[in-house]
């Protein structure tokens, strides 16, 4: 766990202890409506190349169906660099959280096509659930 506090939440997300990652998703899902958006929108801004920080936005706009940064899922699931393949996964979860229909043709083609088979069974699911 870890305060919630921005600063607080930030540096527990790009630390490469895996307890401190949660404890800062968790903070930053503790948070409420307009500051959590505005931390988003920062944690993305400063540090959406750091491949852990990259997950676990993902995961939290998608677990908690944050509508005002969908287009947040659609950036990180059109992400091929390999070293963001769990945020695909994260980012599929979530187009069907926030019912993003729009990228289906997306999650077909990874469904059919991805290399790695945790990323091709999710989307397998996805798309069960979108249809």
């Amino acid at each position: 766990m870890c305060p919630i506090e921005a600063l607080e939440i930030e540096n527990n997300l790009q630390h490469r202890d895996e307890a401190k990652q949660y404890g800062g998703a968790f903070s930053l899902m503790a948070m409420e409506g307009e500051v959590k958006l505005q931390l988003i929108d920062l944690i993305k801004e400063k540090l959406w190349s750091d491949y852990v920080t990259h997950y676990y936005l993902t995961a939290v706009v998608g677990l908690q169906a944050i509508e005002e940064r969908g287009e947040l899922i659609r950036l990180a699931l059109a992400e091929t660099i390999p070293q963001y393949t769990k945020s695909r996964i994260a980012a599929a979860w979530g187009c069907l959280a926030l019912g993003l229909v729009d990228q289906k043709q997306l999650i077909e083609d990874l469904a059919e096509q991805a290399q790695w088979i945790p990323l091709k069974w999710t989307c397998r699911q996805v798309l069960q659930q979108l249809s």
